[in-house]
């Protein structure tokens, strides 16, 4: 505790209670200083002194600096190559050639019923509103343009059985530019709204408040550009990742690196323009006292009509003014240049989540040790976007909207569910992970279909191509090594297992005996 001064003497001394008071008070003060002092980042210190730091929420923080995040990632990936490469890896990982559905039901003809609908309806185009993708390509797109803008909609666009669709509905992938962020505040009745999306009183959304074309869009209809609508809740998903509790709108996933990319980009393009220069001059030549009068002041040379002629290209031999010499061109070296573009690179894919190989496509520098621990730390970030984003979200909503429309289109009040598979991480050692599989399989730990789904298959398709495969065989009298049902894994014919000729003639004399 600081010592008493001179006024807190004189109140000590006047009224002894409120000087005690007082120095009580002084003391927790100092108190509340120290505690804060205990966190050095939290110190009154001059290099501790950071623009920016709020105690605003989420929500308030995405309305004062989302868009124009959004604005400034959507160039980045236009024009770095860094940035564009950073989102198809976020494609092709989180979604690569599609997370698969698969209809679940007690009657497995209600399973294949739904599973054909499906099948029809997602693997072709009829799915998308604009008529360019099939399911699995919107996902790629929803998923592209919620890592840049931060977050996506996905808006259903009802149908009905006379479009000749599957189903019922097709899917509209819009950027969040569509949210009117000036719906903001009390609404009708209880309801509220924040940048665009309607709550009730209970804090659930009921509405989202939508253009109907891209407010920075070339438009036909510039009288309705600004006019949004309110479209139910039911009928848009909205696809962000939830980085702080409350938080109603994603933020861009290149937020944490967009100094840096900046930085990198220059420094790079610095080095390239210094290299570039130093390489136009390959040679100074200093011209004799006659060949001066043919030169200006700087050395450059002169037209008829005494005009200076400046130009600089590869390999350029400068004339300079003095006596005849020449000299060759030393250009500037580049010390220090590949450690810092290596760093920057290595901060910005941590930034970004992903190995660093990914982001620029250089794996000399990997074993296949390192390689291996950073594909294995990547693939659990994937599953944790694919389980908290992806699959309840997008895919949670696309279930929904599949089970109204197949009630509709079947007349059935049936109940099925929709399992969805993701895309399998790729195998580092394809041969050591297959033989785990088997072995977790052959000691009761897993079952085969499970295994089977983590590849990203259905196993109901799997078994019926080998049932298939292995009629094929038999009709063609075949034998081959990779059927276990005729040779072991050590390649020996299984013992008591007849060859397709064996089998045929035990069964013509099966038959004679018979008569």
């Amino acid at each position: 505790m600081k010592p008493m001064n001179l006024l807190d003497r004189a109140i000590a001394y006047i009224n002894p209670v409120k000087g005690a008071t007082r120095a009580k008070a002084r003391g927790r003060i100092a108190a509340y200083d120290t505690m804060q002092a205990a966190y050095d980042a939290t110190s009154p210190s001059p290099h501790n002194k950071r623009i920016g730091i709020t105690s605003n929420d989420a929500n308030t923080e995405i309305l004062a600096s989302g868009t124009r995040l959004r604005d400034i990632v959507n160039d980045l990936v236009r024009n770095n190559p860094h940035a564009a490469a950073a989102r198809l890896t976020y494609q092709t990982y989180m979604v690569g050639s599609g997370i698969i559905p698969q209809a679940t039901a007690k009657r497995k003809e209600r399973a294949e019923q739904v599973d054909q609908l499906i099948t029809t309806h997602f693997d072709s185009t009829d799915i998308d509103a604009d008529g360019r993708h099939d399911l699995y390509g919107l996902q790629a797109l929803a998923v592209g343009t919620m890592v840049v803008a931060g977050s996506v909609l996905i808006r259903r666009r009802r149908r009905t059985n006379a479009d000749g669709y599957a189903l019922p509905f097709q899917i509209q992938v819009m950027e969040p530019d569509f949210l009117d962020k000036t719906v903001d505040g009390p609404m009708t009745g209880s309801n509220y709204a924040i940048q665009g999306i309607e709550f009730n009183s209970r804090g659930v959304r009921v509405a989202y408040h939508l253009f109907d074309e891209h407010p920075g869009g070339l438009t036909h209809s510039l009288r309705n550009k600004f006019i949004s609508r309110r479209i139910p809740a039911d009928d848009v998903i909205h696809m962000y990742r939830m980085d702080r509790p409350g938080q109603v709108e994603g933020v861009s996933w290149f937020a944490p690196v967009i100094t840096r990319i900046w930085h990198y980009q220059d420094f790079s393009i610095a080095q390239l323009l210094r290299q570039k220069v130093a390489a136009m001059f390959a040679m100074f030549w200093w011209s004799t006292e006659e060949e001066e009068e043919e030169l200006d002041e700087d050395g450059n040379e002169k037209t008829d009509s005494g005009h200076t002629i400046e130009k600089l290209e590869p390999g350029l031999i400068q004339r300079l003014p003095g006596g005849s010499n020449v000299e060759m061109a030393d250009p500037p070296g580049v010390d220090g240049y590949e450690t810092t573009q290596r760093v920057t690179l290595h901060e910005i894919a941590v930034g970004l989540g992903m190995p660093v190989e990914e982001l620029t496509g250089d794996y000399n520098r990997f074993n296949f040790s390192s390689g291996r621990m950073s594909r294995l730390g990547f693939h659990r970030r994937i599953q944790l976007w694919q389980s908290q984003t992806i699959l309840p979200q997008f895919c949670g909503g696309v279930s929904r909207w599949t089970a109204q429309a197949v009630k509709v289109v079947t007349m059935s009040n049936e109940p099925f569910g929709i399992e969805w598979t993701p895309q399998p991480a790729p195998m580092v050692n394809p041969k050591e992970e297959v033989a785990v599989a088997k072995d977790k399989v052959r000691a009761g730990l897993n079952s085969r279909m499970d295994e089977i789904k983590k590849l990203g298959r259905d196993p109901e398709v799997v078994e019926a191509e080998i049932e298939a495969d292995n009629k094929r065989a038999d009709d063609k009298k075949f034998v081959f090594d990779s059927d276990p049902r005729t040779v072991t894994a050590q390649g020996q014919a299984q013992a008591d297992t007849p060859s397709p000729d064996q089998s045929e003639d035990k069964s013509d004399n099966k038959s004679k005996d018979d008569e």
